[in-house]
């Protein structure tokens, strides 16, 4: 294990934390430019439909909720399928029905926002 000055945690359960080596930092990198430059305004973009108060509740439990218990699933998930033995292809073909599920999950709510889009309902 790298020295503790070398290294940054990743968001688990507590009796499974582990730490990242140094090269992946730049992987950090590139996943924060993602999201600032393409995730985000994208997301933002959805909540253009919705009335001011109905975008401010739901923007907080989106950042409360969902993302709080989104890390900490995807950090006890990891670690399940590393338990069971499942190296890095294990891994990736494993993502696969996530990757679809976040595919059928982004489609449908673009038509939902085309939908109200037309109808006029944001401020």
């Amino acid at each position: 294990m790298p020295p503790a000055s070398t290294s940054v945690p990743r968001i688990a359960p507590p009796s499974l934390i582990e730490t990242e080596p140094e090269g992946t930092k730049a992987g950090a990198g590139v996943r924060f430019t993602n999201t600032v430059t393409i995730a985000r305004p994208a997301r933002e973009m959805l909540f253009t439909v919705l009335t001011r108060e109905a975008k401010y509740k739901s923007k907080n439990f989106i950042d409360t909720v969902v993302f709080r218990s989104g890390d900490a699933a995807s950090g006890w998930v990891y670690a399940a399928l590393k338990g069971l033995g499942l190296g890095l292809a294990g891994l990736a073909a494993a993502a696969i029905p996530g990757a679809i599920l976040w595919l059928l999950l982004g489609l449908w709510l673009g038509r939902q926002h085309a939908r109200k889009s037309r109808g006029g309902v944001g401020t």
